[in-house]
């Protein structure tokens, strides 16, 4: 039976592939100095093999490099022109094409590059629920064998806000979601991580979260890093969307007005063992 395939994330074409690698990278280097604790608190070392499960175009690998001495980054995805920009990136020690739901294939993976930490980072979000079962099974049947350490990060977006309330906010918000969902996605799987790990087999996980919020970051920055995905919850009306758009890169919007969310940690280094 064919499993079920997400649709959540595509590049279509090579233009929407270079605007969302720009987007990636200014992403990455806005979120990275908050994340960087909670990568500590579960686990991640100076020293160790660290793989990526859906690394993009590597930025966040990059600066992995850069804040842990003597790591060795290898970045998996599925987008070969991500994968080439990945490529290119210091401290990124190799990458490969990977269909992250291919059990037989990202097992040959992780038998090869032997990982310390496994990272799994904003990529649940965007596949299904047969792809997310297929990823996870894989993973702890690796950790059955080896010692490794599994790191999930995603979103909630139950945890988004804005201030002051604005309709139009609220609206792209839900009209993101509810784009995400049909297409396969889930924008709310941040609260459900550890969970994920148990029904897996992996057992005690360990959880936390890190708030992004544009009082810290700098609206201008956060809206830089988000404000694309939000508006395309607007794309049913180009009015509306265009004047989110432009409110958004206002030079006073930040001056007024406040917005963030939650990103969600989990991770475990053990599965069960099989009784009898």
């Amino acid at each position: 039976m064919q499993r079920e395939r997400s649709r959540s994330y595509l590049l279509a074409d090579e233009g929407q592939r270079a605007d969302e690698a720009g987007r990636l990278d200014r992403q990455a280097r806005l979120l990275f100095p908050l994340e960087r604790g909670a990568l500590a608190a579960h686990g991640l070392e100076p020293g160790h093999t660290v793989v990526d499960l859906g690394c993009g175009q590597g930025t966040y690998l990059q600066l992995i490099a850069e804040a842990f001495a003597n790591t060795r980054c290898v970045g998996l995805d599925r987008h070969p022109g991500l994968l080439g920009d990945a490529r290119a990136r210091p401290g990124v020690m190799a990458v490969a094409q990977c269909d992250l739901a291919g059990q037989a294939a990202l097992l040959r993976e992780l038998d090869r590059f032997l990982p310390d930490l496994v990272l799994c980072r904003f990529v649940l979000q965007h596949m299904a629920p047969a792809e997310r079962t297929a990823m996870l099974s894989t993973l702890a049947e690796h950790a059955s064998k080896r010692a490794v350490r599994v790191v999930l990060a995603d979103v909630d977006s139950a945890s988004s806000f804005f201030e002051p309330p604005s309709p139009l906010l609220s609206e792209a918000h839900q009209g993101l979601e509810a784009l995400q969902a049909r297409s396969g996605g889930d924008r709310r799987i941040g609260a459900r991580l550890p969970d994920l790990l148990r029904t897996a087999g992996f057992e005690s996980p360990r959880a936390s979260r890190v708030l992004v919020d544009s009082r810290t970051t700098g609206f201008g920055a956060w809206w830089s890093a988000f404000g694309s995905p939000l508006s395309a919850g607007l794309a049913s009306r180009p009015a509306a969307q265009e004047a989110l758009l432009e409110w958004g890169t206002h030079p006073a919007t930040g001056d007024s007005f406040r917005a963030g969310f939650e990103v969600c940690f989990a991770s475990s280094g053990s599965v069960r063992r099989a009784s009898g």
